[in-house]
């Protein structure tokens, strides 16, 4: 109870500081939101100016990519090969 008390009265000082430098709780989550939404602009924007960037890089990265993963991966069965006991078959 007692610190619901103290919450009530921090908001209601709050509010009245607010409300007497002028700033309307509604404008405030208008411009919270606009915020937000120029926010994710920005980002579809840095996204469709790096796409193509990153498309290209692709075309060159990924095959050379998985060539040596599949070299690596070749490497390590044969080292599984070798280091595996040998099998006593009855």
């Amino acid at each position: 109870m007692k610190t619901s008390i103290k919450i009530f009265l921090w908001c209601l000082g709050v509010g009245l500081v607010l409300a007497i430098i002028g700033l309307d709780p509604l404008e405030f989550w208008i411009g919270l939101g606009e915020f937000g939404q120029s926010v994710f602009d920005w980002f579809v924007e840095l996204g469709r100016w790096m796409g193509p960037f990153i498309l290209v890089g692709a075309v060159i990265v990924l095959p050379i990519a998985g060539v040596r993963w599949l070299i690596g991966e070749a490497k390590r069965r044969k080292r599984r090969a070798r280091s595996a006991p040998p099998s006593e078959d009855i």
